[in-house]
């Protein structure tokens, strides 16, 4: 499979981590996938953006988020640009498609990635969802905004990279 016809897709630190993926091949010079799409992304390992939604139930809170983050750094810079997404230069990535929940600590964390995105020249777009759940997409079965999600994440995925329809 050509790169540009892969897609690389996360949900929650997920989405973290495939934002690192993607920074990384990038620095590497190797081949990006032609889409991305993330699904209510954690992206601040500080927890500073975190927002508990007043009316919806913590999935964690900030402090667990930094707990979190300090076992996944297990003492690696949290300052590497390689997990920093919204603070280091995009340049160069692919399309991504950003789904967050309305109701999610982490709606903040995903609005910015997609402004910054489009600062940095990334075709970015955010889909809203008025969910009062981190990580919704995970009730695609009686969730009629979780299957409406997936379903756009899957039309956005099928649409053709920049590379294949110079190609075709």
């Amino acid at each position: 499979v050509a790169p540009e016809d892969a897609a690389i897709v996360g949900d929650s630190s997920g989405g973290g981590l495939v934002m690192s993926v993607l920074l990384t091949l990038r620095d590497r010079g190797q081949p990006l996938p032609g889409r991305v799409v993330l699904m209510c992304p954690w992206l601040d390992l500080t927890g500073r953006m975190q927002h508990p939604p007043v009316d919806a139930p913590i999935v964690f809170s900030p402090e667990q988020a930094q707990r979190f983050a300090g076992i996944y750094l297990g003492g690696h810079p949290a300052t590497d640009p390689a997990l920093t997404p919204l603070h280091t230069d995009l340049a160069g990535l692919p399309p991504m498609l950003v789904q967050a929940a309305t109701g999610d600590s982490v709606l903040e964390e995903a609005r910015a990635l997609v402004a910054h995105a489009r600062a940095c020249g990334v075709p970015a777009e955010i889909d809203l969802y008025p969910v009062p759940t981190h990580d919704f997409a995970l009730f695609w079965s009686f969730l009629p905004e979780a299957a409406d999600a997936l379903e756009r994440a899957g039309r956005f995925l099928g649409r053709p990279s920049a590379a294949r329809a110079d190609a075709g």
